[in-house]
């Protein structure tokens, strides 16, 4: 997020039952403020901890992202990044590999809700790990598709599935069917 609209922020947590205080601070713990510099104050952490939006460490919990669910990321970068990794043109002369940044962008902003613990820096590498396992264009999904895809009345992402198993140390990631990969 380049820009914090810090009333959004406020607004968001208020909402959802918490103070100013407590609203600022789960931004800070959730990587809504990167840059800023925000003092942490004990007594607001103690709260969010017995509210279970953050652990013992005073980390944010995946689930605390809830707060702020409706905060529109600017992934326009990071979709400049991967449609960089990905090869041009289409794929059976029909879909481009790429897609468009909206559409990328627009992805990656469900997939950080869908997936808050994985970073930027693990999806770009995650993308690169998944690139080099294909030497031709028949197996790879598309980037859209790469980042999730809706099966069955429900939204399955490659990415996850490949962020997480290089988390577990798993050095060969099962490739999935052409079929769950279109």
């Amino acid at each position: 997020m380049n820009k914090i609209d810090f009333n959004f922020i406020i607004y968001s947590g208020l909402k959802d039952g918490l103070t100013v205080d407590e609203s600022i601070e789960l931004a800070v713990l959730c990587g809504l403020t990167k840059g800023l510099v925000i003092n942490l104050y004990s007594s607001v952490i103690k709260s969010l901890q017995e509210q279970g939006y953050i652990d013992e460490e005073s980390k944010a919990l995946p689930s605390a992202l809830k707060v702020f669910r409706n905060i529109k990321n600017d992934n326009s970068q990071l979709a400049r990044k991967l449609r960089e990794l990905y090869p041009a043109g289409m794929k059976d002369d029909r879909w481009p590999w790429r897609g468009t940044i909206s559409s990328v962008s627009e992805r990656l902003d469900e997939f950080n809700k869908m997936y808050p613990d994985i970073n930027e820096e693990e999806i770009i590498q995650t993308t690169k790990d998944y690139l080099a396992k294909f030497t031709e264009d028949g197996g790879r999904s598309l980037l859209i598709y790469f980042i999730w895809k809706t099966i069955d009345g429900s939204k399955r992402s490659i990415l996850a599935d490949w962020a997480y198993a290089k988390r577990e140390n798993k050095s060969e990631v099962k490739i999935k069917s052409n079929i769950d990969q279109i």
